[in-house]
């Protein structure tokens, strides 16, 4: 398992100490698979494992509070569960291989900085995270008409075109009841 979060464009390993993250965050790279990053991959071998390594990344997320959300996520959040089953014969060789992956996904919410009130670095953050919802967005439109969708106009596009294009993608959605978030909900929802 591994997990990286997107913030304002610059990725950085959930699962390393905040004081080794990179400067300017970890570059994608091509791989046959689609575009990744070199981050701690964690061996897990039953669930313990799983919910310690995302115990642990959810610790080094960044957060900030504003006037809509005291625990307000500043980044995208991608873990990579990547799952290996091998099949043996009687006599031990090895048969068969069966390989997934599951890309468990935390988007943050769309930012409306007049209903907010953020400025300075939440401003930029909040910028960076509708930026890349724009471009999410952008990505499943083009998919959804058989088109070619621009992975490039974000990190979290760029590193989820393996999963996009591959397999199978299922959206959950939070959405508030209350009347000032309804344009965003209805918006999502149709």
């Amino acid at each position: 398992v591994h997990g990286v979060e997107i913030y304002c464009e610059q990725v950085n390993d959930l699962l390393a100490n905040r004081k080794e993250w990179p400067k300017h965050g970890h570059k994608p790279y091509l791989t046959q698979h689609g575009y990744v990053v070199d981050t701690i991959r964690t061996p897990c071998f039953e669930y313990s494992d799983i919910e310690a390594a995302f115990r642990f990344a959810d610790h080094n997320r960044s957060v900030g509070s504003h006037a809509l959300n005291a625990e307000s996520s500043r980044a995208h959040t991608i873990y990579t569960i990547n799952y290996e089953r091998k099949v043996r014969s009687g006599t031990g060789k090895l048969t068969e291989v069966i390989a997934s992956k599951l890309n468990p996904v935390d988007l943050a919410g769309s930012e409306r900085t007049d209903v907010a009130a953020t400025a300075g670095q939440m401003l930029k953050e909040g910028n960076a995270i509708n930026l890349s919802l724009t471009a999410l967005g952008g990505c499943i439109k083009a998919l959804s008409e058989g088109k070619k969708p621009n992975f490039r106009d974000s990190k979290l596009t760029l590193l989820l075109q393996g999963s996009m294009t591959n397999g199978r993608v299922v959206m959950i959605a939070a959405v508030s009841p209350a009347d000032l978030c309804y344009d965003e909900s209805h918006v999502l929802c149709v």
